[in-house]
């Protein structure tokens, strides 16, 4: 049975009895499905990243300096834009 509790503590997470119930159950069918997940032999199969044949379009960054918030805080004097 997997911890909610613990899991929710580290996640500084306030969960109901209810709510610990439900997830405790929902993570345990969850591991139980990928165990059935692991048994599917793939031994040879290429390893795939990307299936859309897609590229990734960059464009170069634009600051537009009349957007910035003017810098604030401890840190005013040490923050300066040059250009």
């Amino acid at each position: 049975m997997i911890d909610v509790k613990h899991i929710a503590k580290l996640a500084n997470l306030k969960l109901s009895e209810g709510e610990i119930k439900d997830y405790s159950d929902k993570l345990t069918d969850t591991l139980k499905y990928i165990d059935i997940l692991k048994q599917i032999p793939t031994e040879n199969i290429d390893p795939t990243a990307q299936v859309s044949n897609e590229t990734n379009h960059w464009r170069e960054d634009e600051i537009d300096k009349n957007r910035i918030l003017p810098p604030s805080g401890p840190y005013k004097a040490k923050l300066t834009w040059t250009n």
